[in-house]
C-alpha cells in the first residue's frame, strides 16, 4: 500500500482486504484522518462490486484509534474461532464482531466497570439480497460470550444481532 494511495483515501469508505502487519500502519492512518474502514480477512471476488458484504470475516474501524482496533480483532479472532470450533464456520453466509463506540457499565469483582460493547453477527444467505440470521444456539453464544468478556480487556457485555434482511442489512453501518 503506497503512501499516495493512503493519502487518497482520507475520509473516504475504504476496504483493505487481507491486511498484514505492515498494514497496520496505514490502517492507523486512515481511520486517525477520518475514513471509514473496512477490513476483510478474506473476501470472495463476485463480492467485490457488492460493497463488500460477502467476505466472511468483516471488522469495521471507525475513527477510534490503534487501541480500539487492536480490541476489534481480538474480539473477531474469539468469535471466528468459535464459529472453526463448532464447525459453523463455512455452514453462515457471513459472520462478524462489531465493537461498537457505546460503552456500559458492568460489575468486575467488587467494583464498576465501564467497558465496550460488543455485537456478534451471523447470517444465513446466498444471494445477499436478504438473509435470516443465523441460529447459532444459546450455549454457542454464551461461550463466546464468556470467553469475549474473559479474554479481551476493555469488553463488557455481548449481544447478538437478530434482525434479519431486510428491514436491516447484513453489515453495520
Amino acid at each position: 500500500m503506497s503512501k499516495e494511495n493512503v493519502m487518497s483515501w482520507q475520509g473516504k469508505q475504504v476496504a483493505i482486504i487481507g491486511f498484514g502487519i505492515e498494514g497496520e500502519a496505514a490502517l492507523d492512518y486512515l481511520i486517525k484522518n477520518g475514513a471509514k474502514v473496512t477490513v476483510c480477512d478474506k473476501i470472495d471476488e463476485a463480492a467485490l462490486g457488492d460493497r463488500y458484504t460477502r467476505s466472511r470475516e468483516k471488522v469495521e474501524a471507525w475513527q477510534l484509534g490503534a487501541d480500539y482496533l487492536h480490541k476489534l480483532k481480538e474480539v473477531d479472532a474469539v468469535f471466528m474461532d468459535e464459529l472453526y470450533k463448532s464447525e459453523k464456520y463455512y455452514e453462515v453466509g457471513q459472520a462478524f464482531a462489531v465493537l461498537t463506540s457505546d460503552k456500559s457499565v458492568g460489575v468486575v469483582g467488587d467494583g464498576r466497570s465501564y467497558d465496550y460493547v460488543v455485537a456478534l453477527r451471523s447470517v444465513d444467505t446466498t444471494v445477499y439480497m436478504t438473509a435470516e440470521v443465523s441460529d447459532l444456539g444459546h450455549e454457542f453464544l454464551c461461550r463466546v460470550a464468556n470467553r469475549i468478556i474473559n479474554e479481551v480487556k476493555g469488553v463488557g457485555r455481548v449481544v447478538y444481532d437478530i434482525t434479519s434482511k431486510p428491514p436491516g442489512t447484513i453489515e453495520w453501518e
